[in-house]
């Protein structure tokens, strides 16, 4: 099981997966959380990232710097026409690198999400558990 937690990496890791299970002796998944749960609110220092944070590593977020992070970030993740991002870097749609106010990223919100993230997983589990790998 490959754990992701960055929305760039989720192409290349399904790729790593499909090779390691298609040339080696193991079965590879990768699992990105908030796919998984259905976090439409996604975004670099937005609320469901600092709403994890503040669940699982409370001192990574600087409460100091979060009216600063609001008033640089984006409304939304890059340019969408037809469906396709025209977008090729985050500093072309955000000041700072934010995305999303992440003001609204409580601990509460960052509990659910991790709740809802570890049942996902463990389900998950379960299943590539019971698979017929052979």
């Amino acid at each position: 099981m490959v754990v992701n937690g960055h929305g760039g990496n989720v192409g290349a890791l399904r790729e790593v997966c499909a090779d390691v299970t298609r040339h080696e002796e193991a079965y590879a998944v990768p699992f990105t959380w908030f796919d998984a749960i259905g976090a439409t609110e996604m975004g670099h220092g937005g609320p469901v990232e600092t709403a994890m944070l503040r669940a699982t590593d409370p001192e990574l977020v600087h409460d100091e710097r979060i009216e600063e992070a609001s008033a640089g970030a984006s409304d939304g993740w890059g340019e969408w026409v037809s469906g396709t991002n025209l977008a090729f870097d985050s500093a072309e749609f955000t000041d700072n690198g934010a995305v999303g106010d992440p003001g609204e990223g409580t601990i509460e919100r960052g509990e659910e999400l991790l709740e809802e993230a570890t049942a996902a997983l463990v389900t998950l589990l379960d299943a590539v558990d019971e698979r017929d790998r052979a």
